[in-house]
């Protein structure tokens, strides 16, 4: 193999969880396509100007419109392949997110790019986002293969993307790519919470206790909290999840890192997202507990590994045998 491929970043600031999706995607890239040149590209000056102008009223430009004057730097590559991951087969994306201001010109440059959806999964699991979404892709994008990080996501795409296969998110990769384990002095558990507040035992608990907040651009925080943890460093994030007693956490991708470290976790989130513990061979003890066993996590990552290398190399082949 011996194409270029572009991996499109998520934004990170919106929220950790998309950091450690890319990091395990480029990982897994690497792996899958040792001999593949890779570049990292992202539409997050074009979000970044638009959130600001949103969340203060400041303008980085003079232009009324936040999207016009950022640098799109995907225009300015030459690449065979798009590879992207994580929650893109939703309406959000098709409607308001990069499709609307930063993708269509990316594609317009590179008119014979083919696209890898790699670990991807929706947002609200409806016949009606499936409908929106693959409408798009079918209108504008040449798909070589579409993978689902989770049953439910598949369920709905099969049918509609040929070759398409249920695999693992990438975030399952993280710790091939830095893991700090081994480092912790003393023991600590992570409580990290979003959508609920957090459980009262884990407040009155004696145990020392650490507070991230994965959405460090819009964090809102419970002054009475002890040990906030934030950081713009997805790093940072691992090394706490990495060397932690356990995690108490309503996040998905909390929940996934935590796993990929050998850490127990109490999942206390109902997000439609969490089917990708089930793909990835999560179980859970008597005690309310997922974890996930090292041979199992390695036998699911294997399996995307060899996946990803087939659908590059078969895709590599093809171009060969026409050129």
């Amino acid at each position: 193999m011996s194409n270029k491929i572009a991996y499109y970043g998520n934004c990170w600031m919106t929220n950790l969880g998309e950091a450690f999706i890319d990091i395990g995607a480029m990982e897994l890239l690497k792996q899958a396509a040792a001999d593949c040149p890779i570049i990292f590209i992202t539409p997050m000056s074009h979000y970044y100007n638009q959130s600001l102008q949103k969340r203060t009223g400041k303008k980085l430009f003079l232009n009324d419109n936040p999207l016009k004057n950022a640098a799109n730097l995907g225009l300015y590559i030459n690449v065979d392949i798009l590879v992207m991951s994580g929650m893109f087969a939703t309406e959000e994306f098709v409607r308001y997110g990069s499709a609307t201001y930063w993708l269509g010109d990316f594609l317009k440059m590179h008119k014979n790019i083919a696209t890898l959806f790699m670990g991807v999964g929706g947002d609200y699991y409806t016949e009606t986002e499936s409908i929106t979404f693959s409408s798009y892709v079918k209108k504008n994008m040449n798909v070589i293969s579409f993978i689902s990080r989770d049953h439910g996501t598949y369920d709905l795409y099969k049918d509609k993307f040929t070759n398409s296969c249920c695999r693992i998110d990438c975030a399952f990769f993280v710790s091939d790519a830095y893991n700090p384990e081994g480092f912790s002095n003393k023991d600590y558990i992570v409580s990290s919470f979003n959508t609920i507040t957090e459980p009262k035992e884990l407040e009155l608990s004696k145990e020392e206790i650490i507070r991230p907040q994965h959405m460090f651009y819009s964090a809102t925080y419970n002054h009475k909290a002890k040990n906030i943890f934030i950081s713009d460093s997805p790093l940072d994030y691992l090394s706490l999840y990495a060397n932690a007693k356990e995690t108490h956490t309503d996040l998905v991708h909390a929940t996934i890192v935590s796993l990929v470290y050998g850490k127990k976790v109490k999942y206390y989130g109902n997000s439609l997202r969490s089917g990708a513990f089930d793909a990835a061979g999560v179980l859970k003890d008597n005690n309310g507990y997922l974890y996930l066993p090292r041979e199992t996590l390695e036998l699911r990552k294997k399996q995307m590994k060899d996946t990803v290398t087939q659908i590059l190399e078969g895709y590599a082949e093809m171009n060969r045998k026409q050129n």
